[in-house]
């Protein structure tokens, strides 16, 4: 028999643990969606309440339910309203312990039921941006939870939470003392408030208590959120394997970077190699990755709802320890141990020796060793001493047209060859004067050792300076 149409009937769940009863509206259109949906609360109830499932299994098996025939599932509601009460009184007062996380799929199916009546259009999560981006899975967020093994003592912070799956997970199966989760973008965070709300009311009704957590709306970034993320959370989850490079750039330098020791990440965009240390060096040491190990998380199939393939995702643990060996190292080489003089040093003034980009203030500072100033004491007398000697020889400095070069030894000039004088050709009637041809310029020939000095020479046969040959210098 089915519902007949304009008709509705209200259905009302009795909560096994005293608590408000669940109120279901049932018509012709949703009756099998509707039926199908408290037939799913009545397994959850029977997972936790194993009482239930031994009554239920006498008069009505769940598995033999047709959600579409209205007097069936009006005689199974009927059945499990009056088997609740009987057990509300034996549990009156007192919480019935959950089963763990793996013990029949207790959360899961919490969860996907959660899921199915906040989340109407689950495909307007998915535009790929760096906003929103899909969600994480179930079973990928299981994962990670398992692998890090939470305390009491643990805070949890999402930046970029979504609807809350993952806040809202850690906070039902795990001990820690708070999970919070920042979303800045609205549809997201539109969902996040149903999701909210039925699983408070679901929890509620199951008689389940889960741990302190509380879905925020904003910019992590934020001076607000600030000491929330820096000062106490323990562990941090960024999905930031579409975020841009501006924002993640922002992340490392304004919350990362000032994280204590121990503190742990988990990203899916490693930000460092994984398994190996980063070189530190002077240079390297405002990039993150000087202080976090980093590790990569097992692999899980269907891990996001943006993608088939697997996500990869990355434990990163903040160790500053070795940026201290570092610094350790560095002002042991400028030690005044370090010196193999013996004679008592004592630090000079600030002042002194502090450089142009400098900074009294930082930490990094440390005045120069007695050893090293007396090098550079040596150096610079040696550099005088060799400028002075050489102030005599020097060798004047020749402009050509490309650059200034100085020669590396002084140009010998070379000597003219005398020639035999010749016969004066016969006077010509005077033309136009025309410039002597150019001669290829000879090697300068060296002079014999026994010539004569220019002195004792004839002066009749020394040729006109016109006749002279060109002589390269």
């Amino acid at each position: 028999m089915s519902l007949k149409e304009d008709n509705r009937h209200e259905f009302k769940l009795i909560s096994p643990a005293s608590k408000d009863p669940l109120i279901f509206m049932v018509t012709p259109e949703n009756q099998i969606r509707v039926g199908s949906e408290i037939v799913e609360v009545i397994k959850i109830a029977c997972t936790i309440f194993t009482e239930l499932s031994a009554v239920l299994d006498r008069s009505q098996p769940l598995q033999t339910v047709d959600v579409s025939n209205f007097d069936e599932l009006q005689k199974l509601i009927a059945t499990f309203n009056k088997a609740s009460k009987t057990i509300a009184k034996l549990w009156k007062g007192a919480t019935k312990p959950m089963p763990g996380i793996n013990e029949g799929g207790v959360f899961e199916r919490i969860w996907y039921r959660v899921y199915s009546r906040a989340v109407k259009n689950p495909q307007a999560l998915n535009t790929f941006s760096s906003e929103t981006y899909g969600e994480t899975s179930f079973h990928r967020m299981q994962t990670i939870l398992e692998q890090l093994q939470p305390t009491k003592n643990d805070v949890l912070v999402d930046l970029g939470s979504g609807i809350g799956q993952l806040v809202i997970h850690a906070a039902a199966v795990t001990p820690m003392k708070r999970c919070v989760g920042i979303e800045i973008a609205d549809l997201p965070n539109e969902y996040a408030k149903k999701v909210q709300e039925e699983f408070r009311l679901l929890m509620s009704w199951l008689g389940q208590k889960a741990n302190a957590f509380d879905l925020e709306q904003g910019d992590f970034l934020d001076k607000k959120f600030r000491q929330l993320i820096v000062e106490e959370a323990t562990i941090l989850i960024i999905n930031n394997v579409a975020f841009r490079p501006e924002l993640d750039d922002r992340i490392q330098r304004e919350l990362l970077m000032d994280l204590e020791d121990g503190i742990r990440i988990v990203t899916t965009k490693a930000y460092g190699k994984v398994g190996r240390s980063s070189i530190i060096s002077e240079r390297s040491m405002k990039n993150i990755a000087s202080i976090l190990d980093v590790e990569q998380l097992d692999s899980c199939e269907d891990s996001a709802s943006w993608t088939s393939k697997p996500v990869p995702y990355y434990l990163h643990t903040v160790n500053s320890s070795r940026i201290e060996q570092f610094y350790e190292k560095l002002k042991s080489s400028k030690s005044p141990n370090a010196s193999c003089s013996s004679r008592p040093w004592s630090s000079p003034s600030k002042e002194s020796t502090l450089t142009k980009n400098s900074d009294p203030s930082d930490e990094a500072w440390m005045p120069p060793t007695p050893s090293k100033t007396r090098r550079k004491a040596k150096k610079k007398a040696k550099k005088q001493k060799c400028t002075s000697s050489s102030s005599s020889r020097e060798l004047p400095t020749i402009e050509t047209k490309f650059k200034f070069y100085r020669p590396l030894s002084p140009v010998k000039e070379a000597t003219p060859v005398p020639q035999e004088p010749s016969e004066q050709p016969p006077p010509q009637e005077p033309s136009e004067p025309q410039q002597p041809p150019l001669q290829e310029p000879s090697e300068p020939q060296q002079e014999p050792k026994n010539r004569p000095s220019r002195s004792s020479r004839p002066s009749k046969n020394r040729p006109s300076r016109s006749s002279r040959p060109l002589v390269a210098h």
